[in-house]
């Protein structure tokens, strides 16, 4: 029924989604090895698809949007500059270890790159969303600059 209903009001990326989970854990059931649970890729393996597929489908849902490009544009943007600047800042200036996990990610390159983040969202926001007001470009900046950072943290968590 979820298939259907999704399928019926065109998110059909939305309605193919719960295959990205039926198969893997189908080759896992029906697999010669019996430790499948116990196995260390069982978690790569479920989440794995997750983690690509769904910022692609929330890209091609943003797309459709007014502007919608120009907001992938931007997005893409930041967080590159995020990125880069916590590359950067740590490599040079980075002496506290954020976390175990990461054990290269410090809190100096961590702050470097929010303030990265900050200024080329104000940067772009300025030239190409001229409507939105400058808080509203700084919140938007460090909620994706955030974002980032605890996706690198579950990136390494998975590797």
């Amino acid at each position: 029924l979820l298939f259907c209903s999704l399928l019926y009001k065109g998110l059909f990326f939305m309605a193919i989604l719960p295959l990205f989970v039926m198969f893997p854990l189908a080759f896992f059931l029906f697999s010669n090895e019996k430790n499948y649970p116990n196995s260390t890729y069982f978690p790569q393996t479920i989440i794995g698809p997750f983690y690509i597929c769904l910022p692609l489908i929330f890209f091609l849902l943003i797309a459709g949007l007014d502007q919608g490009k120009m907001w992938i544009f931007f997005i893409l943007a930041v967080i590159f500059a995020g990125d880069t600047g916590s590359f950067y800042v740590g490599r040079h200036l980075g002496k506290h270890k954020l976390t175990p996990i990461s054990p290269g990610k410090t809190w100096e390159g961590t702050v470097g790159g929010l303030l990265a983040n900050v200024l080329s969202a104000g940067i772009f926001g300025l030239l190409f969303f001229p409507s939105l007001s400058l808080i509203s470009i700084v919140v938007l900046a460090i909620v994706i600059g955030i974002s980032g950072q605890v996706g690198d943290l579950a990136e390494s968590l998975l590797k």
